[in-house]
């Protein structure tokens, strides 16, 4: 007879028995055994027997700190399996939440999901847990949920309020932003967090009243005459960022904004409005938004000048005066401005434009032409060439009192016009034998197209 077969007659007569099975008595009492190997078998066999779930959740909580990786998470499990049942380990499941293994966080996580809307008392005494790492992994699942328990609004404002880690502030606004400003404790915060002096929860809270729709946007005007500028600052960039949405009470509170004290203020205000162009002056008080947008052209911060050369070409003028505040900004210092106001003022011309009006642009295009930058002269020059003969007398004013470049940029459009250009002939002939040998040429290339066209 082969070895093998007589060593299988030896085996003892158990090895071809079935174990018996346990009872859940008797796993819940392996849950107690000093051998992890025996406590994570009985977890394994109490899973898939809720019946035992009284006996076992004692034995089971003990588990979640178990020194071994794998019990802590079979623990986690067996509670999850348990359902609602598992209620009675809310607590101890919060902390799992913070574990240093994922598959731990994860089994938790699972469980509580059971039962979220039942462990508020549990949930709120663990987010006044004041252990380092506890409360933020908790915070952070919580964010994670479809739907937030809005008892626990009081532990979230504790929070807000009396910490100064910024990352446990930036999760628990988090979560009460999920509550949602229809809870009135929860809006009282969120108004509160306007204020904040950390600049994420104050973006976070402004982008959150923009969310909840136009009704609450009330707050941010509110907000936008707060005493701190950086709060300030924070509430019109968020009305800024829905400027096709905002109304009279929104554009109001940015023609304020124009007045601030600080650039950072006026600048995001001049923003704001010049993406809402003519409605910013429709339903921010007409002229007085036009005065109010004039005045910081000739601002002492630069930045705030450039915007409120540009936002006048955009929010739309009425009458001859104001149209002749945007044109002095073509004498501005600065030359970006400079070339910004030509820029505006080429937003008005069209072919519905005035006479008088065109004129007036015309008039700022040649102030621009005999600029001493090359670039404002070409942008000028560029301008007045698509305006044609209508051109013609803002470009014999720059021959008769331009010089250097610009005289010549004025004798070159002039000999494009051709023909229709003959009454700058004489302009061009004295020009001709008076100016520079570059000038000399131009002028006579000019007189050339004009009169042999």
């Amino acid at each position: 007879m082969p070895r093998v077969v007589w060593a299988l007659l030896f085996l003892p007569t158990t090895v071809w028995s079935q174990a018996p099975v346990k009872t859940a008595a008797e796993f819940a009492g392996d849950l107690r055994s000093v051998n992890p190997r025996i406590r994570f078998n009985a977890m394994a066999g109490l899973e898939s027997n809720p019946d035992a779930a009284d006996k076992a959740i004692p034995g089971l909580i003990k588990n979640l700190s178990d020194t071994y990786v794998s019990n802590r998470i079979q623990a986690a499990k067996t509670l999850s399996a348990y359902e609602e049942q598992a209620v009675p380990a809310a607590g101890p499941l919060l902390k799992a939440l913070s574990d240093a293994d994922f598959n731990v966080r994860f089994a938790a996580a699972d469980a509580l999901g059971k039962f979220t809307d039942k462990i508020t008392p549990a949930l709120v005494a663990a987010l006044k847990d004041s252990t380092p790492g506890t409360r933020l992994p908790i915070l952070q699942w919580l964010e994670s949920l479809p739907e937030v328990p809005a008892d626990i609004t009081p532990a979230l404002v504790q929070i807000l309020t009396k910490e100064q880690a910024p990352t446990l502030k930036r999760a628990a606004f988090a979560v009460l932003t999920k509550i949602g400003v229809e809870n009135e404790l929860a809006l009282q915060l969120m108004v509160q967090t306007l204020h904040d002096k950390d600049v994420t929860i104050r973006v976070a809270a402004a982008k959150a009243f923009l969310e909840s729709g136009l009704e609450q946007w009330v707050h941010l005007v509110k907000a936008a005459t707060d005493g701190t500028m950086e709060v300030r600052h924070t509430m019109l960039q968020a009305l800024a960022s829905k400027a096709d949405d905002l109304d009279e009470v929104h554009i109001h509170a940015l023609r304020k904004g124009l007045a601030d004290g600080d650039s950072k203020v006026r600048q995001v205000a001049l923003q704001a409005l010049s993406t809402l162009k003519v409605k910013a002056r429709e339903a921010g008080g007409g002229k007085a938004m036009f005065q109010a947008v004039a005045k910081l052209s000739t601002d002492g911060n630069l930045a705030v000048r450039r915007g409120a050369v540009w936002t006048l070409g955009q929010i739309g003028i009425d009458d001859l005066e104001e149209l002749a505040q945007l044109a002095k900004s073509v004498k501005d210092s600065d030359v970006t401005c400079r070339g910004v106001a030509i820029q505006a003022l080429s937003q008005y011309l069209h072919e519905e434009t005035p006479e008088d009006f065109r004129k007036v642009i015309h008039e700022g295009l040649a102030q621009g032409l005999r600029d001493g930058d090359r670039r404002v002269q070409a942008l000028a020059g560029e301008l007045l060439a698509k305006e044609g003969v209508a051109a013609l007398p803002a470009l014999m004013g720059v021959l008769q009192k331009g010089g250097g470049i610009s005289r010549s940029w004025a004798a070159f459009l002039l000999g494009e016009l051709g023909a229709a250009a003959k009454d700058a002939a004489p302009l061009l002939e004295k020009m001709s034998k008076e100016s520079t040998p570059e000038g000399k040429l131009v002028a006579r290339a000019a007189l050339q197209k004009i009169l042999n066209p």
